[in-house]
């Protein structure tokens, strides 16, 4: 069984930013995917579970420091990857 790695939200608020490049470079390293559950724009609250991480060498590689500073939560929507935002 591949080890997990769960991204909990540092606070509550709106997705408004997910660094896919460093995401992607960090997990290449530890031969991990990962699988989001929320997309920028939704509201996520304190502690709830953004992303699941599975790879087999993801404690050892520096992908788990890095998922953490991946996600960038903030007080307001922004347009930079929230089309729907756009729209309404």
């Amino acid at each position: 069984m591949r080890p997990n790695l769960a991204l909990a939200a540092a606070i509550t608020g709106y997705i408004q930013l997910i660094d896919f490049h460093a995401l992607v470079s960090a997990l290449a390293e530890a031969d991990a995917v990962v699988r989001f559950l929320f997309r920028p724009g939704q509201f996520v609250v304190k502690g709830t579970t953004l992303a699941v991480a599975e790879g087999l060498d993801l404690r050892r590689s520096r992908s788990a420091e890095m998922f953490g500073h991946t996600v960038t939560i903030g007080v307001r929507r922004t347009l930079v990857q929230d089309a729907e935002f756009a729209l309404a």
